[in-house]
């Protein structure tokens, strides 16, 4: 019935009042009291079908606990509560005429089911005897439920805990805490079980256990929260990189490749702050510079499969989203692929494809440079000059303390002589831990004291005084300098380094901002690094090629997250090779595993958007209608309609409970390799060679910044062979050209008759092959390094490097210490006995040797050939790289990941 159809809105009410019997009321009524999810199609003939109620289930419980009051005030809330949820959903049309019925009709409704009416004896005449309770039954079935779930707590302290931790009003709905203590994960009552400490006593519960289920709360809902602003952050940064600010207009062409058409993301500082510095994207570039404006998913899809010829990457289109690609060329995930069997007609401009690029995680990542604020060579020159000074001015003042009569004089000296010990312990301080002392004030002292010491001196011990306040000086210049610096920047984390070098430092490349839908969003690496997410970290140091100091040597590079992803899929795919031996179908294989991606529904977003606006604007012309005539059939169709469709759109997922939050914080936060659910954490740059490339890149415009004119990888025998003899490692860095002893050959009591490569210059950059030791038709007991195979993949990489941005690789000598200084102290070290530190003078020598130690013994080296002070390595030569972003992604051609690229280093 259209509005124009009601003669008068009273005669409407009351036919529609008259027309109710009480039994129809009733019957409605009692369906809704059964929890029967309508309020009867018979009983609103005027509004339509009731479908609002499975919008508000939630609220079902709270409706027929009111209906079945004698409260009229509650009445007259279940009347609203109907009228603004129909309003709302669309059944009722408050438009126009329709709130002056509206208003009737609910009161009607009222009046028709309300305590006293007829609907309501017959309710209570019609409901069977076997449903009502008495109250002794009732009291005896909570006596029943209490022993129970007391004799519960009692056998299960896990219950127990997580009853104890509920607040104080739902400790007694025992049937209610047992199921959901029952559907909570084994993961979940474990830690209830073993990890809190509870009292068996009912009435005395240990505060540590609300507190520890407090702080559980806590950080749940924070994870939650965390997530959730993110997922919206993610929407909100593709909105804006749709729209570049710089410009004010859509940019669809690129003047400088790899840079969003924004150019060069410039940085003040000689320190990397963001990747854009040094990498950018080839399919942003390629998909600028296409000529459609506007297509469907299908022709999207097919322009990117097309899209390898001018180099886009498969890997950086899944990162972002986009379209993921099997073996064979077809598109089996993504948001393109989703939209193509969802919503094949749905239009999608360039700037959606182009923003989808732009916000891939991979182009926003930061670096975190660890580097000590005072540079050791610089300090250790000034100490080791200055060390035989203050020994003459010590004996200078102890004469003069003996030749002053005056008491309070000689204690002035007495003290000076203290103020040189307190300088020289913070001196030693920062030699040894290369960090400013912010509680140095001694050597300030010992500057003013030494200054009123030299008054009256005679010449030549004046001379000797001033030229150890001159030390003094530079010494506290370089304290203070490296107090400001270590606020901004901070010292490295490890320790443990390959023999020789300067200026040890650490680079981390990471994702600062939560991954929604990882087992923990901002996952850390503690054993490593504080930072969130991180994709990859490197150890590198300062040696010589040409001139000691113009190198950059690299001796590790991980990736936390994609080498524990790698070891995951290791041991997945043993299982189902041990499954297959037996003659059984595995449980699950490596390409049932699927990487969850939560950057792959940003276009989506926007088109829902978009469909939601234009339900709107049809909402309001159609309101704007009724507001001034009475609308025809066919608009009341529309508007019925397009309420319907927009409150679908509006729809939102309820919040999670509280205890699926913790469930998820506590499961999740465990499992970034979940096989029960065939899907693993997403971390950009998954592929072993886009990560370790990226690490390379980095570290060569470093170089550049820096003024370092070489980049050298260290043989994997010289440092991570000696830390960690596995085969992974001399495939990941390559070997070098020296020979190769017994310890860096495995099994060597057993392979005396197999062919083992021991080392030569023919190995620079290769890795031995990895042959198994087999005992048995199915066992393993070992295995051995076999002959050369192929390049090691930095090597490999090093050489695509150059091969994109210019230089030249090459082998060259890379010095351990400094050769222009013969004079060196000896260490241990996995390739024999190297020099560890180098002296102009045997005299700087000897004097470090007996303030510092030297049990490594001493060495002159004769020559600047001397092997034992170099370590020939494969160098990449930064004159001539372009110093402008380049590719983030290596590899071409849209197919899918595979497994054998997930490789563990460790």
């Amino acid at each position: 019935m259209a509005v124009q159809d009601f003669k008068d809105p009273d005669t409407t009410v009351n036919e529609f009042s008259n027309n109710l019997s009480a039994e129809q009321v009733a019957k409605n009524k009692q369906q809704l009291l059964s929890g029967i999810a309508s309020l009867g199609y018979d009983l609103a003939p005027v509004t339509g079908e009731f479908r609002s109620l499975q919008y508000a289930q939630d609220e079902a419980k709270n409706l027929v606990q009111n209906i079945l009051s004698k409260d009229p005030d509650k009445m007259n809330m279940v009347a609203q509560g109907l009228g603004i949820g129909l309003g709302v959903m669309g059944a009722i049309p408050i438009v126009g005429y329709g709130t002056r019925i509206a208003g009737r009709g609910l009161q009607k409704l009222y009046e028709a089911v309300g305590p006293g009416s007829k609907a309501d004896e017959v309710v209570r005449d019609t409901i069977p005897p076997e449903t009502t309770v008495t109250g002794a039954q009732a009291v005896n079935q909570v006596d029943i439920a209490r022993e129970q779930a007391q004799s519960l707590m009692r056998d299960d302290i896990g219950f127990a805990n997580y009853v104890a931790g509920l607040p104080e009003y739902r400790r007694a709905t025992f049937g209610e805490n047992l199921r959901e203590y029952q559907n909570l994960t084994d993961n979940t009552k474990d830690l209830y079980r073993t990890s809190i400490f509870f009292t068996p006593s009912m009435d005395r519960v240990s505060t540590r256990v609300n507190q520890n289920l407090l702080y559980t709360e806590t950080q749940a809902q924070k994870e939650y929260v965390q997530v959730k602003k993110e997922k919206e952050k993610i929407i909100e940064k593709f909105e804006l990189a749709k729209i570049k600010p710089a410009k004010g207009r859509e940019i669809t062409t690129v003047n400088e490749p790899f840079t969003f058409g924004q150019g060069t993301l410039k940085n003040q500082g000689e320190r990397q702050a963001h990747v854009r510095e040094f990498i950018g994207s080839q399919a942003y570039d390629v998909i600028a510079a296409t000529n459609i404006e506007r297509a469907t998913p299908d022709v999207w899809i097919g322009f990117l499969r097309n899209a390898r010829q001018k180099g886009v990457k498969s890997e950086e289109l899944a990162d972002a989203g986009l379209i993921t690609f099997n073996s064979k060329g077809e598109h089996i995930g993504g948001e393109l692929h989703k939209l193509f069997r969802e919503n094949p007609k749905a239009v999608i401009t360039k700037q959606e494809i182009l923003a989808s690029i732009e916000t891939n995680p991979a182009f926003n990542m930061k670096v975190m440079n660890y580097e000590y604020p005072i540079k050791l060579d610089q300090l250790l020159e000034i100490r080791l000059n200055q060390k035989p000074l203050v020994d003459e001015v010590q004996k200078i003042i102890s004469k003069k303390i003996f030749d002053t009569p005056n008491i309070a004089n000689r204690n002035l000296l007495l003290a000076t002589n203290t103020e040189i010990k307190e300088a020289e312990y913070a001196a030693d301080f920062m030699t040894q831990n290369l960090r400013g002392d912010i509680d140095a004030k001694a050597i300030t002292k010992v500057i003013d004291k030494l200054e009123q010491l030299v008054v009256g001196l005679p010449q030549n011990e004046s001379l000797i005084v001033r030229n150890v306040i001159d030390g003094y000086k530079q010494i506290n210049q370089i304290n203070l300098n490296a107090i400001k610096l270590q606020k901004v920047v901070q010292s490295p984390r490890h320790t443990g380094r390959p023999i020789g070098g300067m200026d040890y430092r650490e680079k981390v490349i990471y994702y600062d901002n939560p991954i929604p839908d990882n087992s923990s969003s901002k996952r850390v690496y503690s054993s490593h690094f504080p930072q969130a997410n991180p994709v990859a970290f490197s150890r590198y140091d300062v040696r010589g090629v040409d001139s000691y100091g113009d190198t950059f040597f690299l001796f590790e590079l991980q990736s936390d997250p994609h080498q524990n992803i790698s070891k995951a899929f290791g041991k997945l795919n043993q299982r189902a090779q041990d499954a297959i031996a037996r003659g059984e179908v595995p449980t699950v294989t490596a390409d049932q595993m699927i990487r969850n991606n939560p950057f792959a529904n940003k276009i989506s977003s926007g088109i829902k958007k978009n469909e939601k606006q234009k339900l709107i604007n049809e909402l309001k012309e159609l309101t704007d209608i009724a507001t001034v005539r009475p609308l025809t059939d066919v608009e009341m169709t529309k508007l019925t309609t397009t309420r319907q469709n927009l409150k679908f759109a509006d729809f939102k997922t309820p919040e999670p409970s509280m205890q699926k939050k913790i469930d998820n914080y506590y499961v999740k936060g465990e499992m970034s390799f979940n096989e029960n659910v065939k899907s693993y954490d997403y971390f950009p740059m998954e592929r072993e060679e886009t990560w370790a490339k990226l690490s390379l890149k980095s570290l060569v415009n470093s170089a550049q910044k820096e003024g370092k004119r070489y980049v050298a990888l260290a043989p994997a025998e010289f440092f991570q062979l000696g830390q960690n003899n596995k085969f992974k490692i001399e495939q990941f860095y390559g070997l070098g050209s020296g020979k190769l002893d017994n310890f860096f050959n495995q099994n060597i009591r057993n392979i005396n008759d197999k062919i083992v490569f021991r080392g030569g210059p023919e190995a620079i950059g290769k890795y031995r092959e990895n042959t198994a030791i087999k005992t048995g038709p199915n066992k393993q007991e070992g295995f051995y390094q076999g002959k050369l195979a192929g390049t090691a993949v930095l090597p490999k990489l090093a050489n695509d490097v150059v091969k994109e941005m210019g230089g030249n690789i090459s082998v060259k000598k890379v010095f351990i210490t400094d050769p222009k200084k013969p004079y060196k102290i000896l260490e241990n070290s996995p390739t024999g006995k190297r020099p560890k530190i180098a002296f102009r003078t045997k005299k700087e020598r000897d004097s470090y040797a007996a303030k510092y130690g030297g049990d490594g013994g001493n060495y002159d080296v004769d020559s600047i050939d001397d092997p034992m002070n170099y370590v020939e390595s494969i160098v990449i030569d930064t004159q001539g790289m372009k110093k402008t972003p380049s590719k983030g992604y290596k590899l071409g051609g849209l197919v899918e990941v595979k497994r054998e690229f997930f490789a563990p280093l460790i």
